[in-house]
């Protein structure tokens, strides 16, 4: 399983594109993945023929560098299979040795009920002395739970034979080896409610929905950004009245774009004009001043949040963005996007103003230092001039990059931009207007 982004450390085997064998060429596809970014495919290096699949369709939480499958040069030569694989990648197998003795230095005596003569052997049985035990009431202990969870297995099924009820790993064992029949249901008064209130509580419960590794890693991300940046928030808005009547201008020529295109223009001429907002903390805690405008703008897809870049946004022209916002978002939404189109970005953008969010406040994406979130754009009278496009957004910093008077300026010029459209369609940095 190779590495397809540098914070990647498992991944999950979607679907194998190749069979078993199968002749591969350079460049074939042979399997996608589901990293902690998106769906990858995996490409074939090398020409050859796929020999031996190792694992399968739809497993997860695979370690890098784990073995996935073999391929040899020729259909006829032989397979050297290695016994390489990262010990937490291995597939739970029948205990081994250890397994059992740790097994049995958790049952309880067999000196009780036969000779101490037995000695292990008893104990390795011990499971066995309540063949119509129940199933437990007390926690697990974390190597118990490690098995259940390793295995799929329903605890309510599992004869408890320890010590007040517990549930021991020998009991586990014995019931993956078939040596131990499924628990009886217990038949205590304690165990059926009785009053109205408890059978309400018994009909209540929740359903798990499995994080893919994406979730994982945005929530692991946005925790540590949100726990290691501090966060400060600058609210500022723009008439965008004559934005959008140009854009109906431009439409009726057939040239389209969408407001969020000209903001991401607008966002990068305001980044030339105000460097200070364009900015990263070093590793020796001094600020870095990016040389380069790159736009990370979120896309949502089903897995969660990912941003694909627009390189050098302020050099680039609003149907040049346009263009290829709406080329990334579609291989966002498919899982094609790789790494070089979502890794780096000086900046980030996230606009909720699609579905009718006014504001909202986003997290830094980290290691940049600020991210301007945007909603949409609201009707306003004016004494003067009647009812106004009225955009508002917020712009959330690093405090230690960026002080709040520099991101006061940087939303000053940015909302300049917004209410002069035609120097942004212009691709025009200009200074002095207001």
């Amino acid at each position: 399983l190779p590495a397809l982004s540098p914070t990647m450390t498992e991944g999950s085997i979607v679907a194998w594109k190749a069979q078993e064998g199968d002749e591969i060429m350079t460049g074939d596809v042979l399997f996608e993945i589901e990293t902690d970014k998106a769906t990858m495919a995996v490409e074939s290096i090398e020409d050859g023929v796929l020999r031996k699949i190792i694992i399968g369709d739809g497993t997860s939480g695979i370690p890098l560098n784990t073995i996935v499958g073999y391929m040899t040069e020729s259909a006829d030569e032989e397979v050297q299979e290695v016994d390489e694989q990262p010990a937490e990648s291995k597939p739970a197998a029948k205990a081994d040795s250890q397994t059992q003795a740790e097994a049995q230095t958790e049952a309880p005596s067999a000196a009780a009920q036969g000779s101490a003569a037995q000695g292990s052997a008893a104990q390795g049985s011990a499971a066995q002395a309540t063949p119509g035990g129940q199933p437990t009431t007390r926690p697990l202990s974390p190597a118990v739970r490690a098995l259940v969870d390793k295995h799929g297995l329903d605890v309510s099924q599992i004869p408890a034979t320890g010590p007040k009820n517990y549930l021991l790993k020998g009991d586990v064992l014995a019931f993956m080896a078939g040596e131990m029949p499924a628990a009886k249901p217990s038949t205590s008064a304690k165990s059926e409610p009785t009053s109205a209130n408890a059978r309400k509580r018994k009909g209540r419960g929740h359903r798990d929905i499995p994080a893919s590794n994406m979730r994982k890693t945005i929530s692991k991300r946005l925790t540590e950004s949100k726990g290691t940046k501090p966060h400060t928030y600058t609210k500022g808005e723009a008439d965008i009245t004559e934005l959008l009547q140009m854009r109906k201008r431009f439409k009726e020529q057939g040239i389209n774009f969408s407001v969020n295109d000209m903001v991401i223009k607008a966002a990068a001429l305001a980044l030339r004009q105000v460097p200070a907002v364009n900015a990263s903390l070093g590793s020796d805690g001094e600020v870095q001043l990016n040389n380069t405008v790159d736009i990370s703008v979120a896309v949502a897809i089903d897995a969660g949040l990912i941003t694909p870049i627009i390189f050098n946004a302020d050099a680039l022209n609003v149907p040049a963005i346009s263009s290829a916002m709406g080329a990334l978002a579609a291989k966002a939404r498919s899982g094609k996007l790789q790494p070089h189109e979502y890794q780096g970005g000086t900046f980030s953008i996230s606009n909720l103003g699609m579905f009718g969010i006014t504001h909202f406040t986003a997290v830094i994406n980290d290691p940049q230092s600020s991210i301007l979130a945007v909603g949409s754009a609201q009707k306003r009278p004016t004494p003067d001039a009647g009812p106004r496009d009225i955009l508002t957004f917020q712009l959330s910093c690093d405090e230690r990059v960026i002080s709040q008077d520099q991101a006061a300026e940087y939303l000053k010029v940015l909302a300049s931009y917004l209410q002069n459209p035609a120097v942004v369609m212009a691709q025009q940095i200009n200074k002095d207007f207001e």
